[in-house]
């Protein structure tokens, strides 16, 4: 089990996890309970080696017991509102853009899985509003060009947001977004 500490040791921990430290060899498996500890850090850079660890199925398979969706779904959320938000330049925190990118890619694969529960998705769906009618100009640009015009290339996403073409925080935001959207897919 992970020891409590301060950010540095838990970043160390992590990437120990990962097989990262020199002549230190990587786990055979890696403690639900310490991810879970790892996700509740405080440090960005903790939470974004934690993201990186769950997302790279090399690690993601090490974790005993197994994540869950439900284990790990608002912990992304979270970690990539703070990227939206503070915009971070570390060595594992993701800047906004790289964040926004990473999440589209994250959405379209959790909308592709059926096992993905539709309340997850609707409840994904209204944090990207909030995100968006709470955050500055430069949050709401990364939104739409990094986000939202790629997400709604797919029809059937573009689809499932529709219910902010009538929304008047998102109706603009929506509308450019499904424009660049088609554009690319003519491009394409």
């Amino acid at each position: 089990m992970a020891k409590t500490g301060d950010h540095a040791s838990e970043l160390t921990e992590v990437e120990a996890a990962m097989g990262l430290i020199e002549r230190r060899p990587a786990p055979d498996l890696i403690a639900r309970e310490d991810i879970v500890q790892w996700m509740n850090s405080a440090d960005i850079e903790v939470q974004a080696a934690v993201h990186s660890l769950i997302h790279e199925g090399v690690h993601y398979m090490k974790i005993a017991p197994c994540l869950a969706f439900e284990d790990y779904h608002r912990f992304n959320m979270a970690y990539y509102a703070r990227c939206f938000r503070e915009n971070p330049d570390g060595e594992w925190a993701d800047t906004r853009y790289e964040a926004g990118w990473s999440f589209m890619s994250w959405f379209t694969g959790i909308w592709r899985d059926e096992s993905t529960p539709r309340a997850a998705l609707e409840e994904i769906r209204d944090w990207l509003e909030g995100i968006y009618a709470n955050g500055g100009e430069e949050e709401r640009i990364c939104l739409i060009t990094a986000v939202f015009e790629h997400l709604f290339e797919e029809k059937s996403i573009a689809k499932f947001f529709a219910c902010w073409k009538d929304d008047p925080t998102m109706a603009d935001a929506y509308a450019e977004a499904v424009g660049h959207a088609a554009y690319f897919r003519r491009q394409s």
